[in-house]
């Protein structure tokens, strides 16, 4: 894009720079909505919707989106790319179904998913799947959670007993 030149109040011409979201790095919501026209309202609920990419939380005050991700929606809305919450909640399921436990390493190595306590909270909540947590405590102070589907719930959904997660085909 060109610069554009506006006339500052000292009446000496300003060049300037159209502002545009840049294609790489990461973005918070404040910096997203002028290129996404959404209210902040509705970008949260279609993120729980799965219809807008899924944020990253860096800590406690700060969340984040991937520029890339940004982009890739707003050429195609109805397709999620990278920051797909709904298949990442999919592949975690599918995942533990297999009787195996995750925890967030294995999240983000496995299925690229930043959030898994997000993931598992919209299991637990919105669609629920009774997942199992256990806390671990190391020596150094760091903490995470692992989960795990107990084997009753799993021989259940594969016998039939219990219908399985909406989203699994």
């Amino acid at each position: 894009m060109t610069p554009s030149t506006k006339q500052t109040d000292n009446g000496h011409p300003q060049t300037t720079k159209p502002i545009t979201l840049p294609q790489d790095g990461m973005s918070r919501l404040s910096q997203l909505l002028p290129f996404i026209l959404l209210g902040k309202s509705t970008v949260w609920a279609w993120v729980r919707q799965g219809k807008f990419p899924e944020p990253i939380k860096l800590s406690d005050n700060v969340t984040v989106w991937r520029n890339s991700d940004i982009h890739a929606w707003l050429n195609n809305p109805n397709k999620l790319s990278r920051g797909q919450s709904m298949s990442h909640c999919k592949q975690i399921y599918q995942h533990l179904m297999t009787g195996k436990e995750i925890n967030p390493m294995q999240a983000l190595n496995l299925f690229g998913c930043f959030a898994l306590s997000q993931r598992i909270h919209d299991l637990k909540h919105a669609h629920g799947v009774p997942v199992q947590t256990r806390l671990y405590h190391a020596q150094n102070g760091k903490k995470w959670s692992i989960y795990w589907l107990e084997p009753y719930y799993i021989n259940q959904v594969k016998a039939g007993m219990i219908e399985p997660f909406c989203c699994v085909s």
